[in-house]
């Protein structure tokens, strides 16, 4: 018994895709892909050697002739962040595809230079900054191309690791810190931001998801390496029901390429099925709240015009949760979401349940310091390098 997750094979020739954190695991994976069917794909990374050995590996591997290249992108640094979006800008390339898959998961109470609780910083602000600020070139190429693609892999911790009130006053508090659920929260932060940002792009062609890839066998245990009992933890779990690497980047490669989900419609994917996600994912009160409280943390380092235009919260009228939105037309159901539909070319076999996961994906560079975590990305652990 087994769910199959089909990705199609669409050509992307011409089109142009940004996979944060790609060098290893699933962000390779996305990046070998997104690749494979044609696009110029960026590995946006911090380590440039080991972006580098990752690019030409992906080149090597195929007889195509691949467009790869690496960017330099540090989240644990807002001015980094900043400058990958200008060298991004001054190639005056489209961007049909943005992947906010780079992340890290649970690791011990640290802030960035910016002031910032780390897992905060990493899995949440720069993503969002990211975004925000290539938006307007996602935007003109949706104008012309009928199809844009905002993602931001998530993970099941958003609602197994996070329970209970959601608390915006402790988002960068050490004395209310504690690493698993942080994660977590940062996990929901991304799947409300998905919400958030849908609402505000109504009536144009741009279509943004949240996933979880599943628990999946990477380099996701160094964010844990200093905690024995999290380390044994997260190493059973991979060991008893994790995926490879190329199983786990099936869900996020299929909403970014699959033409049946240019719906214009926001929704939260687990083994390329939608799924709901927790409810407070849904809650147009707290994500209008976050949004506003990230809005200020990136207030500096926003540009005017997005300021301008995206600052602002949008008003909403109960504190309720949304119900579930209707699910995309399927062809058949099962108990844990509905069948997307797909050309079924590439074929990656699942598992029908996943229990736990994060997220993982690359090394510090050579010579960081020590506060400077890996970040990497998947759903057993969340990080990006």
């Amino acid at each position: 018994m087994g769910n199959k997750l089909e990705v199609p094979t669409v050509d992307l020739s011409g089109k142009v895709a940004i996979v944060t954190g790609g060098n290893t695991g699933i962000g390779y994976e996305l990046v070998k892909g997104l690749a494979e069917m044609g696009a110029h794909t960026i590995m946006a990374s911090r380590s440039e050697e080991r972006a580098t050995a990752a690019v030409a590996r992906i080149k090597e591997s195929s007889e195509k002739d691949l467009k790869v290249e690496f960017m330099r992108l540090d989240l644990c640094s807002l001015q980094s962040t900043k400058d990958f979006v200008r060298a991004f800008k001054e190639k005056n390339l489209p961007l049909h595809i943005l992947i906010n898959n780079a992340g890290i998961l649970a690791v011990p109470f640290a802030r960035t230079d910016d002031g910032h609780e780390m897992q905060y910083q990493v899995n949440h602000l720069c993503p969002f900054l990211i975004t925000l600020e290539l938006l307007p070139i996602v935007l003109e190429t949706a104008s012309t191309s009928g199809d844009g693609r905002i993602l931001f892999v998530s993970s099941s911790g958003h609602y197994k690791l996070y329970a209970g009130e959601v608390d915006f006053n402790s988002i960068d508090s050490e004395e209310m810190y504690t690493r698993a659920k942080a994660y977590g929260r940062t996990k929901l932060y991304n799947v409300m931001t998905t919400f958030s940002l849908q609402r505000r792009l109504k009536d144009v062609s741009i279509t943004v998801s949240a996933q979880h890839p599943g628990v999946v066998r990477t380099e996701i245990s160094r964010g844990v390496s200093d905690s024995k009992a999290l380390l044994l933890f997260f190493k059973f779990i991979l060991a008893t029901s994790g995926r490879e690497p190329k199983e786990g980047a099936a869900t996020t490669l299929n909403c970014a390429v699959n033409p049946a989900l240019n719906s214009q419609e926001a929704f939260y994917y687990d083994s390329c099925k939608v799924t709901a996600p927790n409810p407070d994912a849904r809650n147009e009160t707290y994500q209008e709240e976050l949004w506003r409280r990230s809005i200020e943390a990136l207030r500096d380092h926003l540009s005017p015009e997005i300021l301008e235009k995206y600052g602002p919260s949008m008003a909403v009228e109960s504190v309720q949760p949304e119900p579930p939105s209707p699910p995309l037309p399927t062809e058949g159901e099962t108990e844990e979401g509905e069948e997307i539909p797909t050309t079924a070319a590439a074929t990656v076999t699942a598992r029908d349940t996943v229990t736990t996961e994060m997220t993982g994906d690359g090394q510090p560079e050579a010579g960081a310091p020590p506060s400077s975590p890996e970040i990497e990305n998947e759903s057993a652990a969340n990080a990006t390098d």
